[in-house]
């Protein structure tokens, strides 16, 4: 079986798959490999039909649509996407990735428009990033019986613990200490920022926690009054949809 975290760009997409990784590790088992532009996954399309038809899971995270899903249910295929205000995500664009202007505004437009498609698929589990960040025991849960494995308190109290933004902190000041891999080129080209070193297990990379450290609505004092305008009309739909 193939999993794949599907998430929104700065959106809490690399909590979500380490949550799905360690709910796998305590149950099924999995093997991980890493993050994935589409272009390489349509390049690779056999590999990753025989990846689905295995009994082993694999797990795999893109910010694209993965695009080889039957439009019925499947035990081969399970995606997971997770999703936040639109606008604190444009605030964690600009002042992580020091991008602002037309590129924001193109990666904002990306955003939407896969999140408007994988919204149809028949396989996902679609989280807010809200309700995870303020929930986490209950985000964990909800990934587990998606998945259809079951945790004892015990290990969910340990996958809480290892996901929490202090733990986090901890484990990404460590990185440049520790093993790390090169290996965040497509995501740094697709993001248009310089090249960074990822932890080969965890996909974090040493600077990955901004200043704000996940905090909700800080879209409200940080961005600018035009860019809410701005924001705010060209994504209302999108907006009222998800009831932000």
């Amino acid at each position: 079986m193939l999993v794949v975290c599907n998430g929104m760009v700065r959106s809490g997409s690399t909590l979500q798959y380490n949550i799905v990784r360690m709910v796998l590790e305590h149950t099924t088992g999995v093997s991980v490999d890493g993050f994935y532009e589409l272009k390489d996954v349509l390049g690779n399309k056999e590999k990753f039909l025989i990846k689905q038809k295995e009994k082993h899971t694999t797990l795999i995270k893109m910010h694209e649509v993965y695009p080889f899903v039957s439009q019925n249910k499947s035990s081969e295929i399970k995606l997971l996407y997770i999703y936040r205000d639109i606008r604190d995500v444009a605030v964690s664009l600009k002042e992580k990735l020091n991008i602002d202007g037309d590129r924001l505004i193109e990666m904002l437009d990306d955003a939407i428009e896969q999140s408007n498609i994988i919204h149809n698929s028949p396989v996902i589990l679609s989280q807010r990033y809200e309700n995870l960040f303020t929930d986490l025991k209950g985000g964990i849960h909800e990934i587990a019986s998606f998945l259809e494995v079951e945790l004892s308190g015990e290990q969910v109290l340990k996958i809480e613990k290892e996901c929490s933004i202090e733990k986090v902190k901890i484990n990404v000041d460590r990185l440049s200490k520790k093993r790390m891999i090169n290996f965040g080129k497509r995501l740094a080209n697709r993001l248009g920022v310089r090249t960074g070193r990822y932890h080969k297990k965890t996909l974090y990379h040493h600077n990955h926690i901004s200043k704000n450290e996940g905090s909700i609505g800080v879209w409200r004092t940080n961005l600018t009054e035009l860019e809410k305008d701005i924001i705010n009309e060209r994504y209302c739909d999108w907006i009222a949809l998800k009831k932000y």
